[in-house]
């Protein structure tokens, strides 16, 4: 057994863990769906604060072929084989539409900066990024753009356009101009290439991009913002003891208490966290049921693939 607050971090799918331990036996388990789009080390940093403020061994898992639990598939949290997870809210929506939902909201989120957050709130944007030399100056200038996104498990990169598109009077032959990118980091580099015109990229993704390779600046440019969504909820098991349920309720409600802890957030572009219910995912809702309705109606499926992806890097 690995030493408290240090996490293993796997390799592109995840290590399924056995069925039925407990937290207690062989450690917490942590899984990021949201890698390498928002870097591993920021969950890799927040697995190893949880071992140490909990005293406990942890393992991060890192999954990069879906951005949550595929609907449809067999979930890690009802198998027993996942503790807490960081991922998408649609499929956190699905798994809450469930009669026996298998996982439960942590009551915080990350605040990540951004200027159109003045509040302090845990949300994002869906950034419609083009190319610098684009002539688009608005959504309706893209309706028969050639589209990249991430994953059909996303409202930010998939969900939020095709509703947009709609709205903006798309047809059927919209849907077949979306190409699936595997990841925002993928999409962007489309985008540099020309693979595609236009995408959805978190906000956060985009932000953390930006610092870290100024020239794609001068290479792209965001047309407007989508939004604001709830940001990415962070959920742990329904069924894990109450007192460990409210020890990481805790843990995580005092992740940015200490300044040292604040610089180290500020790495990521992290402010600190906020409260969050799950009533704050009911606008994502409305938009994913309108968005279904539509991605219907346009001669897509009725529900989220759940086939095995390409890698997001």
């Amino acid at each position: 057994m690995k030493k408290a607050g240090k996490s293993r971090h796997d390799g592109r799918r995840p290590a399924r863990a056995q069925s039925g331990k407990r937290p207690g036996k062989q450690g917490l388990r942590l899984r990021t769906y949201l890698t390498p789009s928002v870097p591993r080390s920021l969950f890799a940093y927040l697995t190893d604060y949880l071992g140490e403020r909990l005293g406990m061994a942890t393992e991060l898992q890192i999954e990069t072929h879906h951005s949550g639990p595929p609907r449809g598939l067999p979930d890690p949290f009802t198998e027993g084989a996942l503790d807490i997870g960081f991922f998408c809210a649609p499929p956190y929506i699905w798994l809450q539409e469930r009669p026996e939902p298998p996982v439960e909201l942590v009551p915080f989120g990350l605040v990540f900066e951004d200027s159109r957050n003045g509040a302090g709130r845990p949300v994002y944007f869906s950034d419609i990024v083009v190319r610098k030399d684009h002539p688009a100056r608005s959504f309706a200038d893209l309706v028969n753009a050639r589209w990249g996104y991430n994953d059909r498990e996303s409202l930010s990169g998939y969900y939020s356009v095709v509703q947009t598109a709609a709205e903006h009077g798309a047809d059927a032959t919209f849907l077949g101009r979306l190409h699936d990118m595997g990841s925002h980091l993928s999409s962007l580099r489309g985008l540099r290439r020309g693979v595609i015109d236009a995408a959805a990229i978190d906000s956060t993704v985009l932000a953390l991009r930006w610092r870290r390779d100024p020239a794609l600046r001068a290479e792209l440019r965001v047309l407007h913002g989508l939004g604001p969504w709830p940001i990415q909820p962070i959920v742990m098991r329904r069924n894990l003891p109450a007192r460990l349920k409210k020890a990481l309720t805790t843990a995580i409600g005092a992740l940015g208490e200490t300044a040292e802890r604040r610089r180290a957030l500020r790495r990521w572009l992290v402010s600190g966290v906020a409260p969050m219910t799950d009533a704050d995912f009911d606008v994502e809702r409305a938009a994913l049921d309108r968005a279904q309705s539509l991605e219907r109606a346009l001669g897509g499926p009725a529900a989220s693939a759940a086939a095995p992806r390409a890698s997001q890097g």
